[in-house]
């Protein structure tokens, strides 16, 4: 935790690249023009990239445009090797004289809350983009724009995505519309390679709607909350998004939603201002906003958290959390995480209906979250020819999101991670972007690679996302791992989990072991993924001298069917645990559990049919049309379907069946 006093500590935190603010200035080609950058985030984001470059060892020109009517403004660029020109866009003759560069970052109008000049406001947003976009044809250009386009949407719809048509309210928003509009036509033009970038609220210390609220209650002022929920972004974290956005720009341009992925209660996060304050009395104004009920917010596609900082300022503090310690928190509660399938049509195409169904159906059912892009959604999904891995994973979590601005409950999104390095660090960067918590990383593509060598790997894509280890049995692809092994994996500082599906005892208290005398088992949350023991890995608590280690949840294959009893059972493990109770019942049905696993899973013939398996229960609740798998030549085994016919008449307290049949058609509409 990192207290914050000073100005200077601030921009000091700001401008500081992070590890993939550097990988990104490596490959960059070109130098870099940063136009408005006099304003709130422009000196920050010219600074960053400069340090980004200097730390990559690239000596390419940052050049910042602006009026700058501060001489101090111009000195703090020029400080950290920043190049500045002074500039009126406005005269378009000044613009055709600016230097040209491979990439632009266009930052320059007028801003939201700006009064008065209307025909200002339209000059700097539609002309000055005409004449930019003309002159930097042969550019990259990322322009920044405003989620304010997007019509008022209601609080429990998830917020808009880029998909959604713009309707915006007011002369500011038309007019950055307008801006957008300009940029389309030239890029369409001149084949200029664009990216729109619609920013929801990038918020630092000084200023945005946060410091707006905390400074009504520290006044005792009355907070406006006619607009009852937003979204922000810390800035430094919109400053980094907007630097790689440039490998995202294409003809015709892309349009990019960025915000945080939280959205904020107005109310509750004056009643935190006030409980941080002292605050006795809190007075809140409701405003006469027609749509009160509405707010303006965008689904973003970026999103990377920073680190958690402690900020002191006129003698109050306000505390920013830590995502990552949140995250291990929510799973350190014990939570079941159902692994998600991927839903087929007949011809092998993804089912986006019935795959929207299948994550509706985990969130309704109780689950505290979603593993997506993992064995049970197929590995082979990143195929060159099958391109699913990302498109699954936006659908899902989209859908997570929508369920909890709806009810307030906060979900693990967990995405796998898999392959050798390269491949995992690019897939653990695409779920930091798309905004997951963690990366399940499967060791299986490094066979035959010395313990020596996959910790590396794991240290590597460690610092892009925060991991769980994954023991997966080999009998469907992965790979031994020994006590070695996983001494040294749970040393990693941002490991946060391990799923353990050995489907072996010895090799499952090895990892137990392995967190128990690491003194990191409050840090470390340990799951199940032995889908033939579930119940057993629950119960037991593991003594390893005067150390011990459980299992708090599970994340299984077998849970993602019948998920709503898989919640009824771990709250009565957890039940059984707290009170001392008598265990008889909770581990009869956990034989029950392991003989119905048998069948899915197809064991008698080593997990063959095991996603064709999980496939055939959903089918017949209806969420899959079919059992159809990415590749033909899998599915049942034979007499599988008739053990799967055993299974459901001997226990029909497991299955779910009348949960889904009242829901199904909610959830595929």
């Amino acid at each position: 935790m990192t207290k914050i006093t000073t100005d200077e500590q601030l921009t000091d935190l700001l401008i500081t690249p992070s590890e993939v603010d550097i990988d990104f200035a490596r490959q960059l080609r070109g130098d870099t023009v940063v136009l408005g950058a006099g304003g709130k985030m422009g000196p920050t984001l010219a600074q960053r990239l400069r340090m980004a470059l200097r730390k990559a060892g690239k000596d390419l020109r940052v050049l910042a445009v602006s009026r700058f009517g501060s001489s101090s403004a111009r000195a703090e660029l020029e400080a950290t090797g920043v190049e500045t020109l002074a500039a009126d866009l406005l005269d378009p003759a000044v613009v055709r004289t600016l230097p040209q560069v491979e990439n632009v970052l266009y930052l320059a109008g007028r801003k939201f809350g700006s009064t008065g000049d209307p025909e200002l406001t339209w000059a700097m947003n539609a002309l000055v983009p005409a004449w930019v976009a003309e002159h930097y044809r042969n550019a990259r250009i990322v322009a920044f724009s405003t989620g304010n386009v997007y019509p008022f949407v209601s609080a429990d719809q998830g917020g808009s995505v880029e998909s959604d048509l713009p309707a915006p309210r007011g002369e500011y928003a038309q007019s950055c519309l307008a801006r957008e509009r300009v940029f389309e036509y030239f890029s369409r033009k001149f084949h200029t390679p664009c990216l729109i970038y619609r920013l929801n609220y990038a918020i630092d210390l000084r200023y945005g709607v946060l410091v707006d609220i905390a400074r009504q209650v520290i006044a005792d002022q009355p907070v406006d909350v006619s607009v009852p929920a937003v979204n922000v972004l810390w800035q430094g974290d919109a400053n980094s998004y907007a630097l790689r956005s440039l490998d995202l720009c294409e003809s015709p341009p892309r349009i990019l939603n960025v915000t945080g992925p939280e959205t904020i209660s107005v109310v509750r996060a004056a009643e935190f201002f006030a409980s941080r304050f002292g605050r006795a009395r809190l007075s809140l104004d409701a405003g006469q906003r027609a749509d009160g009920s509405r707010r303006r917010v965008g689904r973003s596609r970026w999103h990377k958290p920073e680190q958690g900082y402690e900020i002191s300022s006129h003698g109050w503090e306000v505390l920013m959390p830590d995502r990552t310690e949140s995250f291990r928190k929510l799973m350190q509660q014990g939570l079941v995480i159902p692994a998600h399938p991927l839903a087929l049509t007949e011809d092998r195409k993804m089912d986006e209906r019935r795959q929207r169904a299948l994550t509706r159906y985990y969130c309704d059912a109780g689950s505290g979250g979603v593993a997506v892009g993992v064995h049970t959604t197929q590995f082979n999904i990143r195929d060159a020819g099958v391109g699913l891995y990302e498109p699954v994973l936006e659908l899902a979590l989209e859908e997570v999101c929508r369920f909890e601005n709806r009810t307030g409950k906060t979900l693990a999104k967990i995405g796998g991670v898999c392959g050798e390095t390269a491949q995992a660090v690019r897939e653990a960067e695409t779920l930091r972007r798309l905004g997951y918590n963690a990366g399940l990383l499967s060791l299986a593509a490094l066979n035959g690679a010395t313990n020596e060598e996959l910790i590396e790997h794991c240290h590597t894509v460690g610092k892009t996302i925060p991991l769980i280890g994954f023991y997966l049995q080999p009998a469907v692809g992965g790979r031994p791992l020994n006590a070695e092994f996983w001494e040294r994996f749970v040393e990693i500082e941002s490991v946060v989990a391990i799923k353990v599906a050995s489907f072996d005892r010895y090799q499952t208290i090895e990892v137990l072991r392995a967190v128990a005398h690491s003194g990191r088992g409050e840090e470390i949350a340990l799951y199940t993924g032995n889908d033939d023991n579930i119940v057993a890995d629950l119960l037991t608590e593991f003594r390893f001298g005067d150390r011990t280690a459980h299992f708090v949840g599970g994340l299984l294959g077998q849970w993602a069917v019948w998920t709503s009893c898989a919640v009824e059972l771990l709250r009565s493990v957890q039940d059984a645990k707290r009170n001392c109770a008598r265990m008889d019942t909770v581990l009869a049905r956990g034989a029950e559990i392991t003989d119905a696993n048998a069948a899915i899973f197809d064991a008698r013939h080593e997990f063959h049919g095991c996603i064709s398996g999980i496939h055939e229960v959903l089918r017949r609740q209806g969420l899959l049309a079919g059992r159809w798998c990415l590749d033909p030549h899998e599915s049942l085994s034979a007499g599988q379907i008739d053990e799967i016919n055993r299974i459901y008449a001997a226990y029909p307290l497991l299955n779910d069946d009348a949960f889904v049949a009242e829901n199904l058609d909610r959830w595929l509409s």
